[in-house]
């Protein structure tokens, strides 16, 4: 109840702190996995039909929780091998390898997990880089970094999923807008680029 309550109040960024143990990143996680999971596999399915022979075989996860992009990633993108997952939560880190330890996921993905952003990664180095609900939980400094360096690491795409909140739309007009400025194209859900 506690997490549910500080969600609806608009303190995006509290929940997490409340997975600062085993049992709370359990708590935090279970709840919350199912709806970015059938989220983000609708995304990509979509960003398939709309682009056409783009192959997924890199992945880049700012914010992976637990890992949850990455078993959608591995139900909508059979050739993907190998997956940087960026979480700085240790616990919620520690989570996601026991969810994925000894699956069929964890047999065909090479994973690198990493407690913050490598600022030495490459330009173009990931097919696709996934910034999700991790952007309404900083600031507006941080997370223009974090979008920045994204637009960078990737080769294809940016995909950015948000909560269904005001504030989290706020997040995604602001990351819209800055993703605009760095020169990408918008093919989903407002392919039109003179919006801003």
């Amino acid at each position: 109840l506690h997490l549910s309550e500080l969600y609806r109040a608009g303190s995006l960024g509290a929940p997490l702190d409340s997975a600062s143990t085993h049992l709370g990143a359990l708590a935090y996680a279970v709840p919350r996995m199912p709806a970015p999971l059938a989220s983000l596999r609708s995304v990509l399915s979509e960003f398939r039909d709309r682009s056409g022979n783009v192959r997924v075989e890199t992945w880049l996860d700012l914010g992976a929780g637990p890992a949850t992009t990455l078993w959608a990633a591995a139900c909508e993108r059979p050739e993907l091998t190998g997956a940087t997952l960026v979480e700085p939560n240790r616990e919620m880190a520690i989570l996601a390898k026991q969810l994925l330890d000894g699956t069929s996921v964890s047999a065909r993905v090479d994973t690198n997990w990493q407690a913050q952003m490598d600022p030495n990664v490459s330009n173009g180095s990931h097919d696709l880089v996934v910034a999700g609900y991790v952007l309404t939980e900083l600031g507006a400094a941080e997370r223009a970094l974090i979008v920045e360096n994204a637009w960078q690491a990737c080769r294809h795409a940016v995909v950015v999923i948000l909560p269904g909140s005001v504030s989290g739309f706020q997040v995604l007009l602001a990351v819209r807008r800055q993703l605009l400025e760095l020169g990408a194209t918008i093919i989903a859900p407002v392919s039109y680029t003179h919006l801003r």
